[in-house]
Parts: structure tokens; C-alpha cells; sequence
């Protein structure tokens, strides 16, 4: 058969060399995963080189959408000074849809913005790479001159250090093809290429979205807030690179800045303005199912409050020391520095002994939170602690810390009941500190500041978590008896009574 079969001649290709201005090439190249605000992101080099100049521009991304295609094209346009007449394609679903043989149907997206810009989209034939040999070099000359070569922690630095290696090593070289550096050729394309339009095209992600009972829209992992009388109504959101805008037909309802966290609530607080808040099971007009009036303990601020008007009844007031400009105990404003920029995060501590409401208000304010849209997350003490330890077998401290970041509120009940050892208390410690001026902290506890070096066995660490837990906090010391108490003394003396 060896002896038989005909030998396979070598495919012979013609070189095609493009006039000024004519001819430009597009691809993306896939590189190492980077750290993106906290998440590890693959990254997406979009390139495209000038067919006569072999110029090239590089834009690193961490996706491949549509809307980061035409935006990168833009910036490839605006850098070049032109556009080019024709721009030549691998087969990216974004750009073409179906290739066939005797037909291509292009993205009528991208058509609409080529259209807009004036070049010609066109299609390399399917599994044909030599036809767009330009680019693919292209990309393998950035991986080797220098991606492989840089340090770079984010997207922003990558993209900074491109752009200086585009101005000082890959457009000043002298080309291995042409002899000739890309930018002494390049006045050649921009005489013959495309003027850009005066009004840029319109490049964002249209998408509907349905507004919430608690009026938030979602994107991507986030929640957004929008004007409350739009609540159940179907909106339509405009993604831009930064910012999105949400939209009831042509009227412009609210624009946000897009957060790059994850699980974030981002609220403006006019958005809620004019709800009517009632409690579960309570009538319009602030009365109750059972004949009383709706609770005001949460609008009031903790300076001078009482609980109940008597002497010897359970009483708030603020500590000692305390700031004069703390936030009010029912303010939610403060939770969650990443949802309201510009603010820290606010603590609250509730001191007092045991069966006084501390808890009961605690709950209070982590409803009213989830009221506003805020996150919360519950603790008690032992439940806290143990959770804590078991991060200490597998060595996911720090994981299990990230996890709550996207909680704006925690609450930590019954501090102080219980003793710890070291160990405990410096888990407490790195709780606190990792939450400090990040997300908000509601504790409740029974010991007096000045005892707690005791039950957390170590003066120094009882010291550093107070420092960090008080710095921006309003502390609200709780006297009186016990309302258990009261509440069997008055069964007692009723009993008696009726005998």
C-alpha cells in the first residue's frame, strides 16, 4: 500500500499582501486566570492587526460578550486614528452565527454596528487559520513579547502595561515581514481609512428585568434598587462598562454604578420613599390586626429612650463616653460600607444584664435590615464559636471570613455568657478585625467592657477586639430588672390575689 499510495504534496499558498486602509484582522487569545475583585477570572486578549502597517492594538478582558467585542473595536478605532474598510473574522458566534458553504449569516447586532462605522464584516473559511495568518502570529507574539513577561495583579495594570508595551515595543519594531517598523507605515492606513462618525454607537447589553417586591432588580450576581412604584412591573436595563441604566420604555428610571463585588445590595435611598411600612399582620393606617398601634421602637434613637416609664423598669440610655453623632439604634443606613459608598460600617452594642431586651431589640434592628434590603446573618456565641473551630481543621479561616463578606449585617448575641480559651478568643479577634469598617456588627452581652479580659481569658486580645468593635459604634447600656422575672412576680401576686 506504502508502495501504491500516492505521496501528500505539500498545500502551496500565495502570499496576499493588503493596500493602505484596506484590510484588518480580529481575534481573541485565552490567557492565565487573574484575580478580579476578589474572584479568579480567565482573561481574554482582544486583538487586531492592520493588514498594511501590521500595526496592532490589545485589549485584555474578562469576557467575550458583544458588547466588550464592539467597545474593544472602538477603542482599536480610536487608536488607530480610522477604521478600516474591511475586518476580517475567525468564526466567533458573536460576530458570525452559521457558516456554511454557500452561506454566512452574520450577528445582526454587529452587522447594525459595522453598518454604523462603515466596514465591511467578513468571514475566514472554517477551519482555514493560514487565512488570517496576520492575527493568529499576532497573538502568539503578545503571549511570548509579553504576557509571559509581566507581573501584573489585575485587570487595570494588565491593560496599562499593554497599552506602554503597544507604544514602546510592538509597534516600534522593525517588522520581520514588511523590514519596516508598524508605525512608520501607519500614516499609509490612516490616509486611506475610515473617518469615525461624529456620534458613537450605542454599545451596551439590553436586557428585562422584573422588579422585586422589595424593589431590587438583579444583574449578574447583584441587586440594584429602583423607584418602588415600579415594584412587579417589567423594566429594561442598559449595561454599560460601568454603570447600568434601567428604563420603563423611553423613560429613564435610575442609573447605577456597577458594583464589581458579588452578592451586594445597592440601594438609593429615594427609591423608598413614600412606602408605607407596616408590620406583619398590622392594617394600613398603623394599626393592628388585634386593635393596637404599630411599633415606633425602631425610629427612635438610642439617646435618652426608655423601654418603660417607671422606676426600677428596664431602661436604654448611651454609655458613658459614647459618641455624641452615633447613629441611631433604628438608622440601617450605615450597614455595609460596599452598599453605601462613603460610609463605614456602623456597630451597635447592646450592655445589660440577662432578661432585659437586649436580644429582643438586636432581632429588632437585623429585621428592619432585611426590611431595607440589607443582608443579616444571626449567631449566638456558642454557635459562632464552634463554627470557628471547625475552620481550624481544614485551614479555611480566611474562606470561611470571605463567605460573610456579601452579609452587610451580623449579629452576634449572648457574648460574654460563656468563657473562652485563647485560642477562641483570638478566632473572635480575627472575626472582628476582618469585619472591621467592612460589614456591621450588632453584639448583645452581659459583661461590662472593662470585665471582658476575663471571659476571654486574655487582657490584650479583650483589648483589641473592643478597639476595633467600638471605633464606629453606638453603645446602648440596658438597666432594670429582668422582664422574665417581673413577668413571674406579677403571675405570683395575681395568683395570691385570687386566693
Amino acid at each position: 500500500m506504502r508502495i501504491n499510495r500516492p505521496d501528500n504534496a505539500p498545500q502551496a499558498y500565495e502570499r496576499y499582501e493588503s493596500e493602505p486602509g484596506v484590510w484588518a484582522q480580529v481575534d481573541w487569545g485565552e490567557f492565565d486566570p487573574i484575580d478580579h475583585f476578589g474572584v479568579q477570572r480567565n482573561v481574554y486578549c482582544f486583538s487586531m492587526v492592520l493588514g498594511y502597517s501590521r500595526a496592532q492594538y490589545i485589549e485584555f478582558t474578562v469576557d467575550m460578550t458583544s458588547s466588550t467585542l464592539m467597545r474593544c473595536h472602538l477603542n482599536a478605532f480610536r487608536y488607530f486614528g480610522g477604521v478600516p474598510q474591511r475586518v476580517l473574522y475567525d468564526n466567533m458566534k458573536t460576530v458570525v452565527l452559521e457558516h456554511t458553504a454557500d452561506n454566512i449569516q452574520f450577528n445582526q447586532r454587529f452587522l447594525d454596528f459595522a453598518l454604523h462605522y462603515g466596514f465591511e464584516p467578513r468571514a475566514a473559511g472554517v477551519n482555514y487559520p493560514e487565512a488570517k495568518g496576520k492575527i493568529e502570529r499576532g497573538i502568539g507574539y503578545i503571549r511570548t513579547s509579553f504576557y509571559n513577561g509581566s507581573n501584573c495583579k489585575d485587570l487595570n495594570q494588565l491593560n496599562r502595561e499593554g497599552r506602554k508595551w503597544l507604544d514602546e515595543v510592538c509597534n516600534l519594531r522593525v517588522h520581520g515581514t514588511t523590514g519596516e517598523r508598524p508605525c512608520d507605515r501607519l500614516p499609509a492606513d490612516r490616509e486611506k481609512m475610515l473617518s469615525l462618525p461624529e456620534h458613537d454607537y450605542d454599545i451596551c447589553e439590553v436586557a428585562l428585568r422584573k422588579v422585586h417586591k422589595d424593589c431590587y432588580i438583579r444583574y449578574a450576581t447583584n441587586w440594584y434598587s429602583v423607584p418602588y412604584t415600579y415594584v412587579r412591573k417589567q423594566v429594561t436595563v442598559k449595561i454599560y462598562p460601568r454603570e447600568l441604566k434601567v428604563f420603563d420604555k423611553d423613560t429613564l428610571l435610575t442609573t447605577h454604578t456597577i458594583c464589581p463585588l458579588r452578592n451586594q445590595f445597592i440601594k438609593k435611598p429615594e427609591h423608598f420613599k413614600g412606602i408605607i411600612r407596616r408590620q406583619r399582620g398590622a392594617l394600613p393606617g398603623g394599626h393592628s390586626a388585634g386593635g393596637g398601634t404599630t411599633s415606633k421602637i425602631l425610629q427612635r434613637p438610642a439617646s435618652g429612650f426608655k423601654l418603660g416609664g417607671g422606676d426600677g423598669e428596664p431602661g436604654l440610655s448611651k454609655a458613658a463616653g459614647a459618641a455624641e453623632d452615633a447613629a441611631p439604634v433604628g438608622d440601617c443606613a450605615p450597614f455595609g460600607r460596599s452598599h453605601r459608598p462613603g460610609l463605614q460600617a456602623e456597630n451597635a452594642v447592646f450592655v445589660g444584664p440577662p432578661g432585659v431586651g437586649k436580644t429582643h431589640l438586636a432581632i429588632a434592628l437585623g429585621v428592619e435590615a432585611c426590611r431595607a434590603g440589607y443582608g443579616v446573618l444571626f449567631r449566638s456565641a456558642r454557635q459562632l464559636i464552634r463554627q470557628l473551630r471547625g475552620t481550624l481543621a481544614d485551614d479555611s479561616l480566611d474562606s470561611f471570613l470571605r463567605k460573610w463578606d456579601g452579609m452587610p449585617l451580623l449579629i452576634l448575641d449572648e457574648l460574654g455568657y460563656l468563657s473562652l480559651n485563647k485560642n477562641e478568643a483570638a478566632l473572635l479577634f480575627q472575626l472582628v478585625a476582618h469585619r472591621y469598617e467592612r460589614g456591621s456588627i450588632i453584639v448583645t452581652s452581659n459583661v461590662a467592657f472593662e470585665a471582658w479580659g476575663g471571659w476571654l481569658g486574655d487582657p490584650v486580645i479583650a483589648s483589641a477586639i473592643l478597639d476595633r468593635l467600638l471605633h464606629h459604634a453606638a453603645i446602648i447600656s440596658i438597666s432594670g430588672e429582668s422582664y422574665r422575672i417581673r413577668g413571674k412576680k406579677h403571675a405570683i401576686i395575681k395568683e395570691q390575689a385570687s386566693e
